[in-house]
């Protein structure tokens, strides 16, 4: 199936997840928060979905807005992100 979509992996799922739960923690909603990036919430929602992948420049500034301040989580998620479009192994088979 050559039109087939991708499906979301599961580093992105990772990193969706740890989004919302970082927005939740800020106390923004998906709407406030997408303003805050001056986005549309359906692309926010894609992203915490692990629809849609984010660039690596808008992740350091949402998670700016979010008040993220510690380096390891910061580098945590930045890692998330660059491993998030790596397949699996068991994509060969």
């Amino acid at each position: 199936m050559p039109n087939a979509p991708l499906a979301p992996t599961v580093r992105r799922r990772r990193l969706g997840g740890a989004l919302r739960r970082l927005r939740n923690k800020a106390g923004l909603s998906l709407d406030r928060a997408a303003s805050s990036m001056e986005w549309q919430s359906p692309r926010m929602s894609k992203i915490e979905n692990a629809v849609q992948a984010i660039r690596p420049a808008d992740l350091d500034k949402l998670i700016t807005v979010y008040g993220v301040s510690d380096r390891e989580v910061r580098g945590a998620l930045e890692q998330l992100r660059n491993d998030a479009t790596k397949k699996g192994w068991w994509q060969a088979y």
